[in-house]
């Protein structure tokens, strides 16, 4: 005997019941295709999958579909079903991290409420910013109901940080070396806000160098963002700050004598897996000092106002970690100094103020086998425009291209490269390594002996790394120029030639 045929009706419409987060007209979108003369009871089953996929899509996974039992008509009755949130237990966290903070921290995990588990996970990837807490949360089904608990295990240490440092990447004419004194809060007014300041000086020549730096970050868990601004202000080149294993002071950057205000948002995305992105949105004022030559200006002070747009990506594996960057800048204009004038008595040949600047990064940290470890990164930046110095790519010191001084060589346009391999450890946190680096800078300047419209610059080099548990950190790295400038020395002795070589070294205590 053949089967019977397979009941064929119309479907004119849907009717949902429950609550559905998702709102009519998105619900009628997803539904639509199912609309139908001829539908089967297949059809109604892909109907009521659809629509728990689209839930599941938008982070409704505490959501169901149901497809009830209900008399023939061209209207179809689905059911959502939500599952609330029983319990929220929290664990490990102690006299650092209160209840209140942590739940702060997750405005979606409520009792009674079936959370979005997409923001519960932005929710989260924001609160694990805080260098002093971190959170993992679980849900599970309830043994008694249809209800679930929630777990957040929080893994916490004191909220307050310091530390002091010591380097050689100081220059003759301001002092060889370079003294920093850091220190951070990470849970102000109990919100997770964090401070962090930065002092660095010479104690071969004090009067020659002030470094500050003061920053300030505060979430918003139910944006799903962090807002943050900072200040620098400084006397010399030079990265300082201080960041050590299991803290987070912040480093801060110069690239020319002057002053930098920075404030700024940061939009979190949803994580997925090890998978971590944000955008940022930024302003900066920053004035750079006239250069003084036997106590007199020769230059005028100099400004600009850029904002800047930049995607952050960092993704966490196994045995490997990458990141990377990118960042569009513009200069807006306004206030003293921020005018062609000014500009021009840097150099002459500045066309506009209103430049623009493209600035990338990536790099990759990979665990090989036998305990070696390979690391790369580069660094980019592109623009169209004639910069001044503190806009420049620069080159030269470590993070850059070793065995020179800080920013020995800058271009409105450059690229630089490191490669660099780590040993198995000789002793528990010391491990040997040997690097290269190389750069390109070009300028749309014209060709002169003292300054090449295109420049390079290479170095190779070893160097030891250290790291003691109760926090003290050394770094040593010997670089040896391979390939110099091809600027005329003569001309321009602070150029690096092939050959120059440098120690750098850098010890840090954190407690």
């Amino acid at each position: 005997m053949s089967a019977p045929p397979e009941a064929v009706f119309p479907i004119k419409g849907f009717a949902i019941n429950g609550e559905n987060p998702l709102g009519s007209g998105e619900t009628s979108e997803i539904l639509a295709p199912f609309l139908r003369a001829d539908a089967t009871l297949e059809v109604l089953q892909r109907a009521t999958a659809a629509l728990e996929k689209a839930l599941q899509d938008r982070g409704y996974s505490l959501y169901r579909v149901v497809l009830p039992p209900q008399a023939l008509s061209d209207t179809i009755t689905l059911n959502v079903v939500r599952f609330a949130l029983g319990k929220v237990q929290l664990q490990g966290n102690g006299p650092h991290f209160d209840d209140a903070n942590v739940r702060r921290a997750l405005p979606s995990l409520k009792e009674g409420t079936s959370p979005n588990l997409l923001k519960l996970a932005r929710e989260t990837a924001v609160a694990n910013e805080n260098p002093s807490r971190q959170l993992v949360v679980s849900l599970k089904q309830a043994p008694d109901d249809e209800s679930l608990h929630a777990t957040v295990r929080v893994t916490e240490q004191r909220p307050w940080s310091a530390g002091v440092a010591w380097n050689n990447a100081g220059t003759r004419e301001t002092g060889r070396d370079r003294l920093s004194v850091a220190a951070s809060y990470n849970n102000l007014f109990n919100r997770d806000h964090v401070l962090g300041a930065a002092y660095t000086t010479s104690v071969d020549q004090p009067s020659h160098v002030k470094q500050v730096g003061l920053t300030y970050r505060a979430p918003f868990y139910d944006w799903g963002g962090v807002a943050f601004a900072s200040v620098t202000d400084s006397d010399v080149v030079g990265t300082f700050g201080l960041t050590a294993a299991g803290t987070d002071y912040g480093t801060f950057e110069s690239t020319a004598a002057g002053r930098t205000y920075k404030l700024g948002y940061s939009q979190y995305l949803v994580p997925k897996g090890g998978y971590r992105a944000y955008i940022t949105f930024a302003f900066e004022d920053k004035l750079y000092r006239a250069a003084e030559v036997d106590g007199q200006a020769v230059q005028d002070d100099r400004r600009s106002r850029p904002v800047s747009l930049a995607f952050i990506g960092r993704r966490e594996a196994e045995r490997q970690v990458w990141a990377y960057h990118l960042e569009f800048a513009l200069n807006v204009g306004s206030g003293g100094g921020n005018s062609l004038s000014a500009y021009r008595t840097e150099n002459s040949d500045i066309d506009t103020i209103h430049w623009k600047a493209v600035r990338g990064g990536a790099s990759i940290a990979r665990e090989l086998a036998g305990g070696w470890q390979l690391q790369a990164r580069g660094a980019a930046q592109w623009s169209p425009d004639l910069l001044i110095a503190g806009e420049a790519f620069g080159l030269g010191g470590v993070g850059s291209i070793r065995g020179v001084p800080d920013r020995v060589l800058y271009g409105d346009s450059g690229l630089s490269f490191n490669l660099e391999a780590y040993t198995p450890e000789w002793v528990q946190g010391l491990r040997g390594s040997a690097f290269v680096d190389a750069g390109l800078v070009r300028s749309d300047v014209a060709d002169r002996p003292e300054r090449r419209q295109k420049d390079r610059l290479a170095s190779v080099g070893v160097g030891l790394r250290y790291a003691h548990p109760s926090g003290a950190n050394l770094s040593a790295d010997y670089g040896y120029v391979v390939t110099g400038s091809r600027a005329d020395r003569t001309e321009n002795p602070s150029v690096p030639d092939k050959g120059d070589d440098k120690f750098h070294v850098s010890v840090s205590y954190a407690f």
